[in-house]
C-alpha cells in the first residue's frame, strides 16, 4: 500500500444570506462558477457529516472521500484512539467564515441534548480572526447573569445586543465558544473556524430579517431556552486579543488548537500527536518537505491534513511573518463514550501563556517540576516521555 502524505482537499462552499465574496476574491478559492455571483458565507476545508465528506485534491488518492480514506487508513489516518473513539468517524469540521453582514444570534447544544434532540455531537467551536474592517463587531455570552424570561424579551424586540459582551475583532484575537455560549458577530470580518463535527446551531435573534417573509429563517428560541448558560461570561477565560507567537489556544476534550509562528525550518514528528493533524495557513505560505525531498505546499487559507502514520517532515517558512492554524486530537482513553459522558464537566478553552489555575500570570519559562512529573504541563525537554498529554509535538 503506498505511503500516506499531507492530504489537501477540495474547498466545499457554503452559501450563506449573510457571505461575500472574501474567499473567492482574497483567498483564490476555486469554487463552481455558480458561486461568482452568490454570498458565499463558509468554506468546508475538511468536513464529514450527513453522508458526505470533504473530497481530495492531490496525490494518488484525488477523488476519494475523507470518509473512503478512513474506511481504508482507519487509525493510520486519524489515529488508533481517535478511531476507535469516534468510532470511524470524522470528529471535526474545518471552516473559513466570510462574514460581510450580520450572523443570528445564535447558540450550540453540548453533546448530551445533542444527541438526545439531534442524534448529533453537539458543538464546541473556536475562531480565530484571519481579518476585520472597522465597523466589525463580535458578540460572545453575557456581560451580565441574565434570565430566561429577560433574554425571551429582549429578542423579541430587538434589543438583545444589550445583554452581550461586545468585542471589536483584530486580525489575531481568537475566540473559543463552548456549547451553551450566546453570540453573533457583524460587519466585514473573516474567520478560521475549527469545530466538533456538527452544524447544528439554534437562532435566537435574525437582525430583523425573521419579520420579513422574503428573508425569514427558522427560528429556534424556544428549542435554546434550556441550551443557554445565563451565567455572566468572564471574557478573560474565552477571548484572547492579538495572539502572538506559538500558543496553545484551546486544549479541551473535543480538540487541541495552537497557532505557530514560522520562524525557520521545524522539524514535526507526527507520531508524538496520538492523532492526524490539520494545519491551515492563517498567513504567509509554507512548505513541508519529506524525508525524501518530495514537498507540499500550503499558503494562507488552504488546509492541510498530515495522516496520524506520516513520517516526520519538515516544515520550512516561504515568507516572513508565516503562521499557521495547528489542530489534533487530546489523548483520548477507553473511558465513557464521548456521548455518554455526562457527568464531565464542560470544557473552557486557555491560552498556554496564562495560568488557568489562578487569575495571575505566569511564565511557562518560569515553571519548573521535579524530574518525575507527571503534571501535563507542557515544559519537558524530552519530548518521547510520555508524561504530558497534549504535549507540543513539534521541534526546532
Amino acid at each position: 500500500m503506498n505511503k500516506l502524505y499531507p492530504i489537501k482537499f477540495i474547498a466545499d462552499p457554503r452559501e450563506r444570506v449573510w457571505g461575500g465574496d472574501y474567499l473567492m476574491k482574497r483567498l483564490k478559492k476555486e469554487f463552481d462558477e455558480e458561486y461568482a455571483c452568490k454570498p458565499v458565507g463558509e468554506s468546508w476545508e475538511l468536513w464529514s457529516l450527513y453522508g458526505g465528506s470533504s473530497v481530495v485534491q492531490n496525490g494518488f488518492l484525488a477523488g476519494n472521500t475523507l470518509d473512503e480514506l478512513i474506511e481504508i487508513y482507519l487509525g493510520d489516518l486519524v489515529g488508533e484512539n481517535v478511531f476507535s473513539h469516534y468510532k470511524g468517524e470524522f470528529p471535526l469540521l474545518v471552516k473559513i467564515l466570510d462574514i460581510k453582514d450580520k450572523i443570528s444570534v445564535q447558540v450550540h447544544p453540548n453533546n448530551e441534548i445533542a444527541l438526545e434532540r439531534e442524534e448529533s455531537y453537539g458543538k464546541a467551536e473556536m475562531w480565530y480572526i484571519m481579518d476585520a474592517k472597522p465597523g466589525a463587531k463580535l458578540y460572545v455570552g453575557f456581560n451580565k447573569d441574565v434570565t430566561p424570561v429577560e433574554l425571551y424579551n429582549k429578542c423579541k424586540d430587538g434589543t438583545v445586543t444589550e445583554l452581550l459582551n461586545c468585542f471589536i475583532p483584530k486580525k489575531g484575537d481568537c475566540v473559543y465558544i463552548e456549547p451553551g455560549c450566546i453570540h453573533a458577530a457583524e460587519g466585514e470580518v473573516v474567520i478560521a473556524e475549527i469545530q466538533q463535527s456538527s452544524d447544528i446551531s439554534y437562532r435566537l435573534y435574525d437582525w430583523g430579517r425573521e419579520n420579513n417573509p422574503q428573508t425569514a429563517r427558522r427560528m429556534d428560541i424556544e428549542d435554546a431556552i434550556d441550551v443557554i448558560n445565563y451565567s455572566k461570561l468572564d471574557p478573560e477565560k474565552y477571548y484572547f486579543p492579538q495572539v502572538k507567537g506559538s500558543k496553545t489556544i484551546v486544549d479541551t476534550s473535543n480538540f487541541i488548537v495552537k497557532t505557530i509562528e514560522l520562524v525557520e525550518a521545524t522539524r514535526i514528528i507526527p507520531s508524538l500527536a496520538g492523532s492526524f493533524i490539520v494545519y491551515m495557513c492563517l498567513e504567509g505560505s509554507a512548505t513541508l518537505k519529506l524525508n525524501d525531498g518530495t514537498t507540499f505546499g500550503i499558503t494562507k487559507g488552504e488546509t492541510l491534513l498530515i495522516p496520524s502514520s506520516m513520517e516526520d517532515f519538515t516544515l520550512i517558512p516561504d515568507k516572513e511573518g508565516t503562521i499557521l492554524l495547528e489542530t489534533s486530537m487530546p489523548q483520548l482513553t477507553d473511558g465513557p463514550d464521548l456521548y455518554l459522558n455526562y457527568d464531565e464537566p464542560e470544557d473552557e478553552a486557555h491560552g498556554s501563556y496564562k495560568d488557568t489555575s489562578d487569575d495571575e500570570w505566569e511564565d511557562e519559562d518560569d515553571h519548573e517540576c521535579d524530574d518525575d512529573c507527571h503534571c501535563g504541563d507542557h515544559h519537558c525537554d524530552d519530548h518521547h516521555c510520555g508524561n504530558h498529554p497534549g504535549e507540543s509535538f513539534f521541534r526546532k
